[in-house]
């Protein structure tokens, strides 16, 4: 006889309250049936499904995972304890995604597979919520330009879920919904396919995952490889996966209630497997931290599939121990998760601000990496979440908590005046707000999951007079070409005072629309220097423009901001599409300034300066080796060459780095980028000072946590400096008391060099 299950009935609405497996009489090892769930008092039927208390721990801990990624990539990032919690954590997107499939599955299976009535009901639980917190986060960041620039932002944000990093997820949410019919009036007609089908995706879903974690590009596929988080095609595997759950959950429940230590066997075995992985390719492969954690990689891939199974699985043994009232409590919990979702991020920024304002972040800053994550795992997570989850508690009573939490409030439709008034409160948020949205956008090279990250919108730029306090204080001092004595690194005298006008400009180079931001002193200059800066990865001119902000320490000076093709620019070795397609990133930027100085009224020709972070300093090593003589001074923050440079151009080098940063070497035997080898931080600097003739000893200052070697006597009036921040990582170094922040000292370089 097979297993036998009891269903309480509710009109058409199904909830599964007791699952007892009756096993033959003459079975060798008969278990003890599992004990029955109290039934709960009925209340109102749930369209065409079921409720299965076990997924509500199942969100319960994914919500709580996906807290923990983005906790550890703002607290604590770029540190190797971090980037080891993320590889771990790094399942709940595929998990989150396998949720929303098994649940969809289970409400509309006996239902007509009619897609307009499918969209009809489903598509505004998202979309509602997607415009809601679009809006928040965009006014919050503070976007700057003109009402048509800040509209056409508003736009692309909308389009490709740009306003914040985690957004992407309402985008993979959409395309589900887009073929979820499709995919019930497939299994209709062929029921049988289905198992075969997981088969099949989990092959394509590892496979896709190892080309995406060992660099291997597709020529047709690579801007799907290089940016596989918002496409549902990325994930084939958990879609068929949720999906076949739900259809054979009477069978899965019965397996699992009889296996639970296999599946918490399974789930520690590849968890363990993903931790030594990580780092092997740390240590073996001389893989960085971020991409040996990051999410597509096929021990990540299995590791997702066990924790969704013991995450069930502990669903199961909790939801038949606890009393009613805790039922119910996680029930309400798991109702709330979608709205604690979308909502985390800001409380977060709040939290890492205030912490930051306090000078609690810089005290921390000392501590061992490993105590702060599990700082943030048993504080700072538990915190956000019950803190979140109580607020999205309150808006679920009220009108707008369809716009705020993806869940309609009882008897409330879809309304337009609660669309305007979310709208307004978002506005209004942004416009209290006092700057901490920044801290929950995606560092360069960390944070959000790469590859696949989504644009960001820009942080406001900080305040300008403490700024220039805090980067004042300098040990050295420096002469720039009007003959003003300023302290190195610090920033100009009449910065916080400047007004900027911004423009963003577009032509056509090499078949593509290319874009650059120039920010611009208000009033009329003569011979006004270029300083020409390269955005990290996976973000944007705009918001490079409020991360390296030189607008709150430079003099007078046309600032621009070339705007990468896909998120990162062909530095040789290095990154994205755009190295595997090989873009020509030195000819556009060479014609950026050329534009600038023929274009721009006071643009001096001759002085001409080029920054760079991470993957823009990467491809600024490789400008002033090709492009020789179009910059007199470049400085760099957290890269290395990933382009063989056998002479160096005679240009002055500001080399910045973070004694933490795990994407770079100071000394050592460098980072494999690629299969290619960087040299070490010091190995570039000694280059450039074989080309500039350096001789004697470097001149030592010590800011803060700021060290820096300067070598002058070199040939004209060439110099060579290496700087170091004690314990940062790869994350932009800001102003705290004495240390000046990174744009500061660049700009104390280039003042020294001309500027």
């Amino acid at each position: 006889m097979g297993p036998q299950f009891s269903l309480s009935q509710a009109s058409h609405n199904c909830r599964i309250v007791d699952v007892k497996p009756s096993l033959p009489a003459d079975s060798k090892a008969p278990r003890p049936a599992l004990p029955a769930l109290p039934a709960r008092p009925a209340r109102p039927a749930r369209p065409g499904g079921a409720h299965v208390a076990a997924i509500d721990v199942v969100r319960l801990l994914t919500i709580g995972g996906v807290i923990l990624v983005h906790s550890s990539s703002l607290a604590d990032p770029g540190s190797l304890a971090a980037d080891g919690v993320l590889v771990v954590a790094h399942v709940t997107r595929s998990v989150f995604l396998m949720v929303s499939a098994f649940v969809l599955t289970l409400s509309w299976r006996q239902r007509p597979a009619e897609a307009l009535s499918f969209w009809k009901r489903r598509v505004p639980l998202i979309a509602a919520p997607y415009l809601a917190w679009t809006a928040i986060y965009f006014v919050a960041a503070r976007p700057t330009g003109s009402a048509a620039s800040v509209a056409g932002q508003f736009v692309a944000d909308v389009a490709d879920g740009g306003a914040h990093f985690h957004l992407y997820f309402l985008l993979l949410t959409f395309q589900l919904y887009l073929v979820f019919p499709a995919l019930m009036a497939a299994l209709r007609r062929h029921p049988g396919v289905l198992l075969p089908a997981l088969a099949v995706t989990a092959a394509l879903d590892l496979g896709l995952c190892a080309s995406i974690h060992y660099g291997w590009r597709p020529p047709l596929l690579s801007v799907w490889f290089t940016h596989p988080s918002s496409w549902l095609v990325s994930y084939p595997f958990f879609v068929v996966g949720g999906i076949a759950a739900a259809v054979h959950l009477p069978a899965l429940h019965t397996w699992i209630g009889h296996h639970y230590r296999l599946v918490a066997a399974a789930f520690v075995v590849s968890t363990l497997l993903t931790v030594l992985d990580f780092v092997a390719e740390i240590g073996l492969l001389g893989y960085s931290g971020l991409h040996a954690s990051e999410v597509f990689q096929p021990t990540v891939a299995v590791e997702a599939v066990t924790a969704a199974a013991a995450q069930f699985a502990l669903g199961m043994w909790w939801s038949e121990r606890a009393p009613q009232r805790q039922r119910a409590w996680l029930e309400r919990s798991s109702d709330a998760s979608f709205g604690v979702y979308l909502a985390h991020p800001l409380l977060l920024g709040a939290v890492l601000w205030l912490a930051e304002m306090s000078g609690l972040a810089a005290r921390l800053s000392a501590w061992p990496t490993g105590l702060i994550e599990v700082l943030v795992a048993v504080g700072l997570v538990p915190f956000l979440y019950a803190t979140t989850a109580a607020a999205i508690d309150v808006v679920r009573r009220s009108p707008v908590s369809l716009w705020l939490t993806g869940r309609p409030a009882a008897g409330a439709p879809l309304r337009p005046r609660a669309a305007v008034a979310t709208v307004m409160a978002g506005i209004a948020v942004g416009a209290v707000v006092p700057g901490w949205a920044g801290w929950a956008a995606p560092a360069a090279g960390q944070g959000a999951p790469v590859p696949g990250t989504s644009t960001a919108s820009p942080p406001p730029p900080r305040p300008a007079p403490a700024r220039a306090a805090a980067a004042a204080a300098a040990a050295t001092t420096t002469t720039n070409a009007s003959g003003e004595t300023l302290p190195a690194g610090a920033a100009h005298p009449a910065a916080a005072e400047l007004a900027w006008s911004e423009q963003t400009y577009s032509f056509d180079f090499e078949g593509a629309t290319r874009s650059y931001i120039v920010f611009r002193p208000v009033g009329s200059y003569t011979s006004l220097p270029v300083v020409v800066t390269l955005a990290g990865c996976c973000t944007s001119a705009q918001f490079e423009a409020g991360r390296m902000d030189f607008r709150t320490v430079s003099g007078p000076a046309l600032l621009v901001y070339p705007e990468y093709l896909d998120g990162h620019w062909d530095a040789g070795a290095c990154c994205g599409s755009s190295a595997a397609d090989h873009v020509d990133d030195t000819g556009f930027v060479a014609a950026v300034l050329a534009r600038v100085q023929a274009s721009q009224s006071g643009a001096a020709t001759g002085r001409a300066y080029l920054a760079g972070y991470s993957n823009g300093g990467k491809l600024a090593l490789r400008l002033v080796c090709t492009e020789s003589g179009l910059f007199q001074a470049v400085a760099v923050y957290g890269a290395s060459d990933t382009y063989p440079c056998p002479q160096p151009a005679r240009v002055s080098l500001l080399d910045i780095a973070g004694s933490a940063d795990p994407e770079v070497s100071i000394n050592g035997s460098g980072v494999v980028q690629n299969g290619y080898r960087e040299p070490t931080v010091t190995a570039v600097v000694s280059d450039f000072e074989q080309a500039d003739g350096c001789r004697g000893q470097a001149a030592v200052s010590t800011r803060g946590t700021l060290t820096e070697q300067r070598w002058t006597t070199c040939s004209g009036s060439a110099s060579v400096a290496l700087a170091v921040y004690a314990g940062a990582t790869h994350t932009w170094p800001q102003a705290s008391g004495a240390t000046p922040s990174a744009e500061a000292v660049m700009w104390g370089f280039f003042a020294s060099s001309g500027a």
